[in-house]
């Protein structure tokens, strides 16, 4: 329930990203009249907000604390590949 709705949020973000960023684009350009070290100034802001949201508002994970046992993901693709798909090999 949780990853469903953390799913559904970082996904209305985006949308809300993609839609709201070339709008507010073209807002600051047009109101810069060729004057870029403004826009890039501007454009600081949002940076320097996320900087200080990854720094005070995400939580530090140890990652000694995760131990996880058990097979590597790929360890049955040798014996894939030399059985189904030795077929396709060159001779």
């Amino acid at each position: 329930m949780i990853r469903g709705r953390a799913f559904g949020f970082h996904r209305a973000m985006d949308n809300l990203g993609a839609m709201l960023g070339p709008l507010l684009a073209t807002l600051v350009l047009t109101l810069a009249s060729n004057d870029y070290r403004w826009v890039f100034w501007v454009s600081a802001v949002p940076a320097l907000l996320s900087l200080a949201v990854f720094r005070w508002g995400v939580p530090a994970v140890s990652l000694s604390t995760a131990q996880h046992v058990g097979r590597h993901p790929l360890s049955g693709a040798r014996a894939l590949i030399r059985g189904r798909l030795r077929v396709f090999e060159k001779s």
